[in-house]
C-alpha cells in the first residue's frame, strides 16, 4: 500500500514538472526577434516622420517660391520702368523736331529805312544730338514801310555744354532771300551767322535768346544789304 502511494506521488510530481516545462515553452519568446521587430517599427515611424517633414517643407517652400517670383517680377518691372525713363531722358533731344518762333528788334545796313525795323522768324529746329541742331527757318525783317528783307534759310547750330538749363550756341546758314529799299529791290543767296543761348533746354518748352547778322550776296543799288537783329523766341 505504501509503495502504491509513493509511486502515485512520484507520477503526480513528474506530471507537474512536465506541465511547468510546457508552460515555459509556450511563454518563452525570442529576445533577438523582439528587438528586430521593435527596430523595424521605430525605423518605419522615423521614415514616416521624415516624409512628413519633407512634405511640409515642400508645402512651405512653394509659397516662398511664389513670393520670390513675385518680388523678382516687381523688381524687373521697376527696373524696366527706370530704364525706360532714363532712356526717355537721354533720347529726349535726339533727332527730335521742334517748332521755333521768335521776334525782336532789328536794323539795316546799306538798305534805307524810314521806321524802326523789327525781325521775326518761324521754322523748325531738329536736334541731331545734344551738341548739334539743324534748322530750317523763314525770316522776315521789315520796317513795315519802305524796307524789307525776307528769306528762307537752312543752317546748323553748335551747342556748348550739351543739354543743360543754360546752353550757349553759335550757328550759321545759307538761304535765299529778297530785299527792297529806297525804291529798288533784288534777290539772291544769303549767308548768316548767329549766337546766343537756350534756356531750359532739358524741358520740352525752351526759350532762346540770340543775335543774328544776315547778308544778301546780291547788291541793290551797288551795295550789299545786311540786316541785324536781337530776338527772343520759344521752341516747342
Amino acid at each position: 500500500m505504501k509503495r502504491l502511494i509513493m509511486v502515485t506521488l512520484v507520477m503526480l510530481i513528474g506530471q507537474v514538472g512536465l506541465m511547468a516545462g510546457d508552460g515555459e515553452e509556450i511563454s518563452t519568446a525570442d529576445p533577438f526577434t523582439d528587438e528586430l521587430d521593435n527596430s523595424s517599427i521605430v525605423q518605419e515611424e522615423s521614415c514616416g516622420s521624415e516624409t512628413d517633414v519633407i512634405k511640409g517643407g515642400e508645402q512651405e517652400a512653394a509659397p516662398s517660391d511664389k513670393q520670390a517670383a513675385s518680388s523678382a517680377q516687381q523688381t524687373e518691372s521697376v527696373q524696366t520702368n527706370a530704364d525706360t525713363e532714363n532712356a526717355d531722358v537721354e533720347n529726349k533731344h535726339e533727332r527730335k523736331i521742334f517748332v521755333t518762333a521768335a521776334i525782336g528788334t532789328a536794323g539795316f545796313i546799306n538798305l534805307k529805312n524810314s521806321n524802326t525795323p523789327y525781325s521775326m522768324q518761324y521754322g523748325y529746329v531738329m536736334t541731331v544730338n545734344p551738341f548739334v541742331n539743324g534748322r530750317l527757318i523763314g525770316d522776315l525783317t521789315t520796317d513795315f514801310n519802305s524796307a524789307i528783307l525776307a528769306g528762307v534759310e537752312c543752317g546748323a547750330e553748335i551747342l556748348i555744354g550739351g543739354n543743360s538749363y543754360f546752353t550757349p550756341f553759335f550757328g550759321s546758314g545759307l538761304g535765299l532771300a529778297a530785299a527792297r529799299g529806297s525804291g529798288k529791290s533784288g534777290a539772291g543767296i544769303t549767308m548768316s551767322t548767329s549766337g546766343g543761348a537756350y534756356l531750359f533746354r532739358t524741358d520740352l518748352y525752351q526759350v532762346n535768346l540770340h543775335g543774328r547778322l544776315l547778308g544778301l550776296l546780291s547788291p541793290i543799288d551797288g551795295k550789299y544789304p545786311f540786316s541785324y537783329s536781337v530776338r527772343i523766341g520759344v521752341q516747342f
